[in-house]
Parts: structure tokens; C-alpha cells; sequence
């Protein structure tokens, strides 16, 4: 099978691995839901058997990132970013907080 799916943090998160023979080695994602790591499995392959690579699937070692705007950019991409990590983010790319926010 080209994709496999399991549960992480007791159902919270799951954890998708695709295999593909266009792919050196496995690319793993963390997803919300089931639902969406098949989703995600399946917009994958769809793109792989056309000959087309989706960023997301190349290793980070072989996609130069130039800002950390960018890596946060590509962290919040391929990943489930809880709310708190997300406010976290928020703040070292430095997007300005909500105006109803005290500081």
C-alpha cells in the first residue's frame, strides 16, 4: 500500500506515511483527523503518478529556506500547529497580535 495511517496521542493527531517509487525514501505527515491524512494521501499520490512532486513531499534537507518566516511558513505546511505553538509563530514571524489584546 502506497500510504498508511496511524493514530498518535491517543486519536488526537495521525501520523500519514507515503511510499512511492518517485520518493528516495518515506515522507511522513501529521494530520488532524483521519479524514484528512487520507485527503492528503490521496492529492499526494494523484500528483505523484502524474510525475508531478508537491513541495511538502521533498526532504527539507534539498529545499534552501531563506527567512524564518519561511520555515515557519513550511513548519505550519506540513504539520498540526495547536493554538498555542500557533500564537507562538505568530509572534517570531512577527505579525502584530489582535488589537483587543493587552500588552
Amino acid at each position: 500500500m502506497p500510504f498508511h495511517i496511524r493514530s498518535r496521542n491517543g486519536g488526537k493527531s495521525f501520523e500519514l506515511r507515503i511510499t512511492h517509487a518517485k520518493l528516495d525514501q518515506p515522507v511522513y505527515r501529521t494530520c488532524t483527523s483521519k479524514a484528512d491524512a487520507e485527503h492528503v494521501a490521496a492529492d499526494a499520490l494523484y500528483a505523484l503518478d502524474r510525475g508531478h512532486m508537491p513541495d511538502w513531499l521533498v526532504r527539507a534537507d534539498q529545499q534552501p529556506l531563506g527567512t524564518i518566516a519561511q520555515a515557519i511558513n513550511v513548519y505550519r505546511a506540513i504539520g498540526a500547529v495547536p493554538d498555542s505553538t500557533d500564537l507562538l509563530l505568530d509572534t517570531s514571524r512577527g505579525v502584530s497580535a489582535p488589537s483587543d489584546w493587552t500588552t
